[in-house]
């Protein structure tokens, strides 16, 4: 609230104000009532007393203004470190369970370990001494490991272990009644684990998500140590499984059995290199020995994955066999040991993170109560010193408010801050007084007189002492101003180096002077190649920090005369003169290419930025911008040749742009008539009766003028541009209405028609809503139609691309795999994958029977595909002898030369009713 003024205090009765003429000078009203106040004051009893208080009380609340917001502040530390305190204590919940489950981990493993071995050993008599070594003495006795088992389960609350009971007893009760097989045994026990591994992983994953929150990167370091022995403990297990089922395994499994190894291997050797880089962690180093022990295992796993036979099959001991898989068992039990050390450091570090969480709010606390006690009381005492001072000072002010400028300077005492405040009034009273002797020179005129150079003193007359040279430094600011604002019109913000106006502008001047004196002129377009995915995956910030770099490497190996510019997001270009030949400007443009090789690295992440680059020499009347134009153009030419591909912008080149545009014209026409597209229609058989099985949709076009064009020279025109999306919904339209019509026939009753859709059309997010209108608008079934994907598309980008067929797999619409082993798609990216065939590439067929390697690889996909549960059809058959080999090998369905080229529906018709007719006439010779 705002004091009273001296008017309004009770004291101050309005018959004490002197009157004030209305018809005399303003000026004068105010004197008369400061003066009229001021007598009043002094006249009344303890006046001054009273503004003493206001004053003491107004500092007061001074004070208690940031006191109070200090105490705000101090309370949110505590609340926020109490908050802290409370989620360490969750924390410490979630420990708690964490560690009874490595606990269970590990008394289970005995348990597993005993029962196995006693299972095996009834198995094979002959080496029961040898199988029954693998566990240690305690586990030699059913009751101790069970109880220990029991006492692990018990310690779990019943909601953390939904899954023991049921799964313990039904194991345990199949123990006792003798019921399941050592392989069986070792199911249900694998089974049990992975519950118990997944519960483990999601607690792991909840106490990391809990520690980020908290910020203590220690203990998340902890916790991921306990998620990377979990990871070592698992892959130790399957490695012993693996390399029993390699060992044992047949000739026709030993393939698969030693890629299972491998895949094993390679992710127990992540686990441990994991644990060996965290060494300097709690219990890193123990959990990193165990997990390296084992040598004879070790050892012979290495030597499977090498392809080293069996070592059964080699003739070696049995019994040294079944040592080697005991030191496999004896790691694991190690790592199932080793792991509560990990737990413990986590449990550790937590507890020390909420008593450190719970000191951190008493500290706050007891801070802010002692600060605010102590700042009251200072400014308490303080007050009276600051009272006096202030009387003076008023005292003064009254007087110069008067106009009495004749008075004595005010003493320099009392506290710094006073004493520094009376000065600055007596150096505003004598600036006053020189003030006053200028005005009246001026006011009589006296230009020449000396006390109009007399500086003024005091800070006023050092504000207009530097008046002076503030004017003269506004002006070369703006000086400056102008210069900086014409150096930004000229050059780019983010790289500083010049843009794409100063780069028209210099070109321009550089093509005059090529013409003056006939000198070699070149323009070099430069085009960043994925530069897009780093902002889009990384952020701007990261894409701003790589075009800096890649403006200072391509400066870096620019010559000294040549201007390099940043004319678009990821566009640039050189201007380079006086040039020996076309063959230095091809020079200069690939050491800038190769000048962007090599990775840039921002934040510590590696970025590989290459780029493209066009090249256009000036010639006579050529405009800077045409020459602008020529250079993009070329750049694009070998954009599209590939990364780091460079092109020169010649007759050749627009002669090639030229009659790409005319394609791309003359295919759009070609979509709007009626007579120039079609589609034929190449027989799939099934491999084992002969018969038709499925038809694939090939596009023809019939160009007036020009005949029949070549699908590979126009489907790559059309996929530059957004034709090729509407290639693809006009194909959708015309198969779906010709898969329509052939429902009616009885040889077609079942066939399907494959369809090879375009990669771009396929991430595109109206794709599905085209295949469902096409279907729709037909009639046909939606189980008849086989959408082909090539695996390109799949490795570019797999989430999007699982969502897109997924989608097409619930409208009922199939999905082919086309061209598959050209992608390197992994039997990891298959299994996530809507899929329903696999169509195998012609290149590795034209070599069969003859290319072993193809040989194998086939046989590769086809136990794949079976696998997966998904037929197999293979491309490119021309040779009965590769027809018989596929058969053989057990790929299901058959398309190539062999059978039949494509043909028109009505001709695939007839060669089918022929082809049926057939198979049946054979059959009939046979059974009779």
């Amino acid at each position: 609230m705002t004091p009273p003024s001296i008017d309004d205090t009770p004291h101050c009765h309005p018959r004490h104000v002197t009157p004030v003429r209305r018809d005399g000078p303003r000026l004068m009203r105010a004197p008369a009532r400061t003066r009229g106040s001021a007598a009043m004051s002094r006249s009344t009893p303890g006046g001054w007393s009273r503004r003493s208080r206001s004053v003491a009380f107004r500092l007061l609340g001074a004070v208690l203004v940031p006191l109070v917001l200090l105490g705000l502040v101090t309370a949110q530390w505590a609340l926020a470190n109490r908050s802290t305190a409370a989620d360490a204590d969750l924390l410490e919940a979630e420990v708690v369970v964490l560690d009874q489950l490595i606990d269970l981990n590990r008394v289970l493993f005995s348990e597993r370990v005993q029962a196995q071995s006693t299972a095996h050993a009834a198995d094979a008599p002959a080496f029961s001494e040898i199988v029954l070594s693998y566990r240690t003495p305690e586990e030699s006795s059913v009751e101790l490991v069970r109880s220990r088992t029991d006492a692990a389960v018990d310690a779990l609350a019943a909601d953390d272990r939904p899954w023991t009971d049921p799964l313990l007893g039904r194991i345990r009760q199949a123990i006792d009644d003798d019921l399941w097989t050592p392989p069986e045994l070792d199911t249900e026990f694998a089974r049990l684990q992975d519950f118990l591994t997944d519960d483990m992983r999601e607690r792991l994953a909840s106490v990391k998500e809990r520690a980020v929150e908290l910020g203590s990167s220690r203990l998340v370091e902890s916790v991921e140590v306990v998620e990377h022995a979990l990871e070592a403990n698992e892959g130790a297990a399957e490695l012993v499984v693996d390399l029993t089922a390699y060992w044992f395994a047949g000739a026709a499994d030993i393939d698969i059995a030693r890629s299972e190894l491998a895949q094993s291997n390679e992710q127990y050797t992540v686990a441990v290199e994991r644990l060996e880089e965290m060494r300097d962690a709690p219990a890193a180093r123990e959990l990193a020995a165990a997990a390296r022990s084992g040598t004879d295992f070790r050892d012979a796993v290495r030597a499977a994955t090498r392809g080293a036979g069996s070592p059964i099959f080699a003739g070696d001991p049995l019994p040294d066999v079944l040592r080697i898989l005991g030191e496999g068992v004896t790691r694991s039990r190690e790592l199932a040991d080793t792991m509560p050390q990990g737990s413990l450091a986590v449990t550790t570090l937590v507890d020390e993170l909420a008593q450190e969480a719970r000191d951190d709010a008493r500290t706050a606390s007891v801070l802010a109560a002692a600060f605010m006690l102590v700042s009251i009381a200072a400014a308490l005492g303080f007050g009276r010193t600051i009272v006096s001072p202030v009387r003076r000072i008023t005292q003064h002010a009254r007087q110069i408010g008067a106009g009495d400028l004749d008075i004595d300077p005010l003493p320099l005492t009392g506290p710094p801050e006073l004493a520094d405040a009376s000065g600055a009034f007596n150096d505003l009273v004598t600036n006053l007084q020189l003030m006053d002797r200028k005005a009246n020179a001026l006011a009589a005129a006296d230009l020449d007189a000396a006390v109009l150079s007399e500086p003024l003193a005091g800070r006023l007359g050092e504000s207009l002492h530097r008046s002076v040279h503030v004017l003269s430094g506004s002006i070369a600011e703006r000086e400056r101003l102008q210069t900086r604002l014409a150096h930004q019109a000229t050059h780019d913000a983010l790289t500083g180096i010049p843009n794409r106006a100063a780069a028209i502008e210099h070109l321009e001047r550089a093509s005059a002077r090529s013409i003056r004196t006939g000198s070699l002129l070149a323009v070099v377009f430069i085009d960043l190649d994925d530069f897009k995915r780093v902002n889009d995956t990384y952020g701007h910030a990261v894409g701003d920090e790589v075009l800096r770099a890649t403006a200072r490497r391509m400066s870096d190996v620019a010559r000294g005369g040549d201007l390099l510019a940043r004319i678009g997001g990821d566009e640039f270009l050189l201007v380079a003169e006086d040039l020996d030949s076309l063959t230095e400007a091809s020079k200069l443009a690939e050491r800038i290419v190769e000048s962007l090789h090599a990775a840039i690295t921002v934040e510590g992440v590696e970025f590989h930025v290459g780029a493209c680059a066009g090249i256009a020499l000036a010639q006579d009347g050529d405009d800077p911008l045409t020459l602008l134009r020529n250079a993009d153009l070329a750049a694009y030419t070998a954009k599209r040749r590939g990364p780091g591909g460079i092109d020169v912008y010649d007759e050749a080149l627009q002669l090639e742009l030229v009659e790409r545009a005319e394609i791309e014209d003359a295919l759009s026409i070609a979509l709007r008539s009626d007579d120039q597209l079609r589609l034929e229609y190449q027989p799939i058989v099934d491999a084992t009766t002969g018969r038709l099985a499925s038809a694939e949709a090939l596009l023809r076009w019939e160009r007036p003028g020009h005949g029949r064009v070549r699908p590979d020279a126009f489907i790559p025109i059309a996929e530059a541009s957004k034709l090729i999306i509407e290639i693809d919904r006009w194909v959708l339209t015309a198969a779906t209405a010709q898969l329509a019509a052939w429902s009616t026939l009885p040889d077609f009753a079942d066939v399907s028609v494959s369809i090879n859709v375009s990669g771009r059309h396929i991430l595109d997010s109206g794709f599905v809503s085209t295949v469902e209108r096409a279907i729709e608008q037909s009639g046909c079934r939606a189980d008849r139609l086989v959408i082909e994907v090539t695996e390109t598309v799949l490795v570019a980008d797999l989430a999007r691309a699982a969502t897109q067929l997924a989608a097409l797999r619930d409208l009922g619409v199939r999905v082919a795999v086309d061209d598959f082993g050209t992608g390197y798609t992994s039997l990891a990216h298959l299994r996530s994958l809507p899929i329903d065939e696999i169509k195998i590439d012609r290149s590795f067929v034209s070599g069969l029977p003859d290319a072993t390697d193809d040989h194998r690889l086939i046989q590769i996909v086809c136990d794949l595909a079976r696998h997966l549960g998904v037929p197999t059809v293979a491309e490119g058959v021309e040779t009965e002898a590769q027809r018989a080999l596929l058969q053989l090998i057990g790929c299901q369905m058959l398309q190539g030369y062999l059978f039949s080229p494509s043909m028109h529906p009505d001709a695939l018709a007839e060669w089918t009713v022929d082809r049926h007719r057939a198979i049946a006439a054979a059959l009939t010779g046979v059974s009779s």
